[in-house]
């Protein structure tokens, strides 16, 4: 079984309206590369960390100076994030991806049988091979809906040998009751 990889290109924007009716994007960045994706996703994360991490400090009164040495970390850090991406903890954001590419891990023969070359991987590992590029906005939000849609139904499908064979539990333990359910035969009327 084929599992998909969606890496992307991702636009960082901000909301800059107060209002819900009334909210615009604005561009704030531009992610390039799933290096540059995740670098980023890493320095949030470390960003939120350090947030919690003084609200912590103040909910068990730590010390002052504890708190304004985690604050002054949180505040550089916070400038750093601005200079570089334009991100700041004062406010809040979007990731809209605009445009991606979608990729399936393969095996070593079936990357040697795809027309493109197979990205690059460690030794033993799997190869993904490129097998579509959403180009817009609305295509990668289509797509996004059609994978939940998809993985959905695919999970219905897995549950079915599972809900037959109970079902099927049910009938043997009560021989010649029904399952309280209409069976539709044939009858001949006469």
């Amino acid at each position: 079984m084929f599992r998909s990889v969606f890496i992307s290109c991702l636009i960082l924007a901000f909301s800059f309206v107060a209002t819900a009716q009334d909210q615009k994007l604005a561009r704030v960045a531009t992610l390039n590369s799933v290096q540059a994706n995740q670098e980023f996703q890493r320095n949030v994360r470390i960003m939120r960390a350090q947030r919690l991490k003084i609200i912590e400090l103040q909910n068990k009164k730590a010390a002052k100076a504890a708190i304004d040495a985690e604050l002054a970390k949180l505040n550089n850090d916070n400038q750093k994030m601005f200079k570089t991406y334009g991100y700041s903890l004062l406010r809040n954001y979007t990731l809209v991806v605009e445009k991606a590419h979608v990729y399936m891990f393969v095996s070593d023969e079936e990357a040697r049988s795809v027309d493109d070359a197979a990205t690059p991987a460690a030794e033993g590992q799997r190869k993904l091979v490129r097998v579509s590029t959403l180009n817009s906005i609305q295509a990668n939000q289509e797509f996004q809906r059609n994978v939940s849609v998809m993985q959905a139904k695919r999970e219905r499908v897995i549950e079915l040998p599972s809900q037959v064979r109970t079902r099927r539990d049910r009938c043997e333990a009560r021989p010649g009751q029904s399952d309280g359910r209409l069976e539709r035969g044939e009858h001949e009327d006469g």
